[in-house]
């Protein structure tokens, strides 16, 4: 981040046994979970559902259509993380969320999530929508 930017959503998270593979490193896919997990708690943060319906029925939530990760080292079994979360991008029906995963003060992975706001009527297929505006600006207060 550079310098006068906000600073971003923490969120910590230790490696818990069942995470790793057989050297006792952290298995790579869940690092995507350890970011929808970060994600999540940003979300609640900001008092933004994952998933809501509208006074007309209509339902709405936040899948993720673009996923990106690097492992830059090794991450081992009990290893506590920081990751931060910083809002890379905001579209008006898409977000991009930018993670960063610390290890003390070592940077241990980095990566990325899409997630398109879309919208759908019960048994109707679903449709990228507007983010509703309440929403854009908790998303720009905390953009670098």
């Amino acid at each position: 981040m550079t310098e006068g930017s906000p600073v971003p959503f923490r969120h910590a998270r230790r490696v818990a046994f069942s995470e790793t593979d057989l050297t006792g490193c952290l298995h790579f896919a869940n690092l995507l979970r350890y970011f929808e997990e970060a994600e999540q708690a940003l979300f609640r943060s900001l008092g933004i559902p994952m998933l809501w319906r509208r006074d007309d029925g209509v339902e709405q939530g936040w899948p993720r259509v673009s996923a990106a990760c690097d492992l830059l080292l090794p991450i081992q079994l009990a290893d506590e993380l920081q990751i931060e979360v910083a809002i890379e991008r905001l579209r008006p029906s898409s977000v991009m969320l930018q993670f960063t995963v610390f290890r003390r003060e070592e940077l241990v992975a980095r990566g990325r999530l899409r997630l398109a706001c879309i919208a759908a009527r019960p048994g109707q297929p679903m449709r990228a929508a507007p983010i509703p505006e309440d929403m854009q600006q908790k998303f720009r207060a905390l953009m670098a």
